[in-house]
């Protein structure tokens, strides 16, 4: 086919730009031109209609003054916005600064009313006097007096400043609380200096003093001296109408008498009234008492003030033994009701600390953000940042791939298949763009590099994330922040877990910034693992420390296990032990084997009441509550070391059959080898945590995954639960030694009210070793030296774990028949964990 020939138009080099009118436009424009037009005559031909419209202008003007400019100003800008179609980017970014503005206009209109011209604006008329130069509008915003001006303008000001300047919040709160601090301060130096001047202006009397004979005084008793009857009354009447006889007897000592009170009215006090009203003839010189009565009258006081202290009260001899002996019952009562009570009293929160938390600041989230695109964009890798979640140590970055974009050049054609030709007939090439999603392996190949730009050795990736297609990049935070267990555990995640949870536990804050918390009783059971000093005995005591604030010792009870003696030992005294915290390792096994027989025994309890779990007994039962028990270990490796055989079964019974009735265990240790975490124990607890480990190799046995290695310690874990197919990252929470010495100090203290009673002592643990017996009952001969010497005597070869399996008995009790044979000369001396050679025929 052959195009048909076009006539081209000449070109004459100019560039005219064509116009055409719609509709729309011409109407608009007619309206215009009616509007002006009808104005126009209006203000031109009728003197009438001018005289309305300039009434109106006028009141238009009188109510706004200047601020019409102000008006204008944001009509102007108002048009350049929309003009330039930046609403978007004004509202979203920054619609701080724009409600500051208007805030400081309002301001500035506010201004121009504080001044009125005196015979009103140039060019108003009699309706523009007495009105300020910003109109009526700037009177309601600042008032009609200056006292109603300041305030209002100051508020603005400030509160226009911090809409515009966030940060400033912090500065104005810091001055204010120096500047209360400050007045209060001088406040209290000025009354202490008031006062010391006041009490030394102010003169002393004494009775010795002439001038103070002449008037009515009193003399002041100590309150040890007066009787109860005389505190509670007014019995003491002026020294001028008072007479007190001493008479002294063979021996000289003082005798006191008194004439005119009988007995009754003697044991109201040493002083007495006497009756003037006969003695009309006296003369005022005999009614004066003279100083040789006063000081006489103190003698007998001084002699008699002997203070006696019984059972922390004071008291003198005047007091009846009755009235001591009701004090005493007083107080005994008192004691015994303090000790005992109805109810278990919770500690409150106020004993925790609120630490504040830190995070890091938008300028530096949008820093990362930039080198995460600029690192990926040099190895042509797209991404984008599509989501920043701050956490208390570190911020994960979700990024989206973007594509791999790839050009390439085709002929354009038609509809029929044929390609196109231009007007010389040769044919159209369009360039063609062809995208693929970025592989996310390419982006974990380039994790190193990342790092290396970021200035991190740590960085953990992960996807997808946040609940989207998002690969999530973990960055270490600058300046990481506490997570103090008071905020998680007033956080409202934790609040509705305490609401159906069995026994609710606060663990700590996500990388995400989101509280993590969870039941113990769906755990059911935790292993946790970490080196030295990375935070894993914290977060044992943070577990403790939350189960005993949130239940009761009649909800929970505790064995807690400490070979190291200092993390777990100062809970000792709370009531929610079952025994003192166990820091001797031979005495573990016979505990646990304990606790496996208070298990049997409750599994047949349920049997009989015929109930599966701890729940649903506890809801039927009307004999009483089952509690629920934790047992703690706050080092399993040195548990193994001692008797990994028993440590090991009786960990793993526990484990397999407690959940049902309500037993769970908490193990740690900071050895997370095969031999320490066997793989009968890793089986049994699903639920674990790991906090930072040396290896690869301690990451897998605690987690069978990699990235334990990579955390930055103080509390940075990796916790993985049952319902979990992969760790996360946790911000473990901080809780302090005086804050547990707080919670100790609650236990102890409160009145205590009845509580189960769990004994965990065993048939085969013999009473004759107890601590408390003296050493000549120790020293007697076990019971069971003849059955292993019989042993000895079928065996070449005799061990501690084959005493303990042939006679049923604890590791300890078979220690000590293997020292005894020893000591016997039937055995040979121990070589490491070998067996023994029997030396006897």
């Amino acid at each position: 086919m052959t195009p048909k020939n076009t006539r081209d138009k000449p070109d004459l080099g100019l560039n005219i730009p064509s116009f055409r009118l719609t509709l729309k436009q011409i109407v608009i424009a007619l309206m215009i031109s009616f509007t002006i037009a009808a104005f126009a005559y209006i203000y031109l031909n009728t003197y009438t209609v001018t005289n309305f419209g300039l009434n109106i202008t006028e009141k238009f003007i009188a109510t706004t003054g200047l601020g019409l400019v102000i008006l204008i100003a944001w009509l102007i800008f108002s048009i350049w916005i929309v003009k330039t179609r930046q609403i978007k980017i004004l509202f979203r970014k920054q619609y701080g600064k724009l409600i500051g503005s208007v805030g400081f206009s309002t301001i500035l209109w506010g201004i121009l009313g504080l001044y009125v011209p005196s015979n009103g604006f140039p060019g108003w008329t009699t309706i523009s006097l007495g009105v300020p130069i910003g109109g009526m509008i700037s009177v309601s915003i600042i008032g009609e007096t200056l006292y109603q001006a300041i305030p209002r303008l100051c508020i603005l000001a400030v509160t226009s400043f911090i809409i515009v300047k966030p940060n400033l919040v912090k500065i104005f709160l810091k001055g204010a609380r120096a500047t209360a601090i400050a007045c209060y301060l001088g406040t209290f130096a000025i009354y202490r200096a008031i006062s010391k001047l006041y009490s030394k202006v102010e003169p002393q009397r004494s009775l010795s003093d002439p001038h103070v004979l002449g008037q009515p005084s009193t003399t002041e008793v100590p309150p040890e001296l007066m009787s109860p009857h005389i505190r509670e009354s007014e019995i003491i009447a002026n020294l001028d109408d008072m007479r007190v006889e001493i008479e002294r007897d063979e021996d000289g000592n003082m005798i006191e008498t008194d004439e005119y009170l009988g007995e009754k009215e003697k044991r109201l006090g040493y002083f007495v009234g006497v009756d003037t009203s006969n003695d009309d003839e006296t003369t005022n010189t005999d009614s004066l008492p003279d100083s040789t009565q006063i000081d006489d009258a103190h003698k007998f006081i001084q002699k008699d003030k002997i203070i006696i202290q019984k059972n922390g009260n004071k008291f003198n001899r005047l007091w009846s033994d009755d009235s001591i002996q009701e004090e005493e019952n007083v107080s005994e009562t008192s004691q015994e009701e303090k000790t005992r009570a109805d109810t278990w009293l919770k500690p409150g929160m106020e004993m925790l600390v609120n630490l504040e938390e830190g995070g890091i600041s938008k300028e530096e989230i949008q820093q990362t953000s930039e080198v995460i695109k600029t690192t990926f964009a040099e190895y042509r890798i797209e991404v984008e940042v599509e989501k920043v979640r701050p956490g208390p140590t570190v911020t994960m970055y979700g990024i989206e791939p973007g594509w791999v974009r790839k050009y390439k050049r085709v002929r354009v054609k038609d509809e029929n298949g044929n390609p196109k030709l231009d007007s010389k007939g040769k044919p159209i090439i369009a360039q063609q763009e062809d995208n693929t999603r970025v592989s996310v392996d390419n982006i974990l190949r380039r994790e190193k590099d990342l790092s290396l730009a970021l200035k991190t050795p740590s960085l953990r990736i992960e996807t997808p994330v946040m609940g989207e297609s998002l690969l999530g990049i973990e960055v270490p935070n600058p300046n990481p922040s506490l997570v103090s267990l008071r905020r998680v555990m007033e956080s409202k995640k934790f609040l509705n877990l305490t609401s159906s949870a069995v026994l609710p536990v606060a663990l700590g804050r996500g990388s995400d910034g989101e509280e993590v918390v969870f039941d113990l009783a769906k755990m059911p059971h935790l292993l946790i693992a970490g080196a030295t000093g990375s935070g894993k005995s914290v977060c044992m005591n943070a577990i403790i420390s939350c189960l005993t604030i949130e239940k009761t010792p009649s909800d929970i009870q505790m064995l807690l296990i400490d070979p190291k003696r200092v993390e777990l030992t100062p809970y000792n005294g709370i009531p929610h032990l079952i025994t003192p915290v166990v820091v001797e390792t031979d005495k573990v096994v016979n505990l646990l084997k304990g606790l496996i027989r208070e298990m049997m025994d409750r599994y047949r309890t349920m049997e009989e009441v015929g109930v599966r779990n701890i729940q649903a007994y506890n809801s039927k039962s009307k004999s009483g509550r089952m509690p629920y028990i934790v047992v703690a270990i706050d080092e399993l490796a040195d548990l193994m070391m001692t008797a990994a055989f028993d440590v090991e079964q009786s960990i793993c019974r526990l484990a397999q059959l407690g959940r049902a009735t309500g037993i769970h265990l908490i193990i740690a240790t900071q050895r997370p080898s095969v031999d320490v975490i066997t793989g009968l124990i890793k089986a049994n607890f699903p639920s674990r945590i790991s906090f930072g480990v040396t290896s690869q190799v301690d990451s897998r046995t605690i987690l069978d995954t990699n990235g334990a290695e990579r955390l930055l310690g103080r509390g940075d874990m990796l916790y993985q639960p049952i319902d979990a197919t992969r760790p996360t990252r946790v911000q473990s929470v901080y809780i302090s030694d005086e804050e547990i010495g707080n919670l100790v100090d609650h236990w102890k203290d409160i009145p205590w009210a009845p509580r189960p009673t769990i004994d965990l002592h065993i048939a085969g643990d013999d009473s004759s070793f107890l601590p408390g017996q003296p050493e000549s009952v120790s020293d007697t001969k076990d019971a069971l030296v003849d059955r292993a010497i019989e042993m000895a005597h079928r065996h070449s070869k005799l061990s501690t774990s084959l005493l303990q399996r042939r006679l049923r008995i604890g590791y300890p009790r078979a220690a000590r028949l293997m020292d005894e044979l020893e000591d016997m000369g039937i055995v040979s001396p121990s070589d490491g964990s070998k067996s023994r050679d029997v030396i006897i025929s």
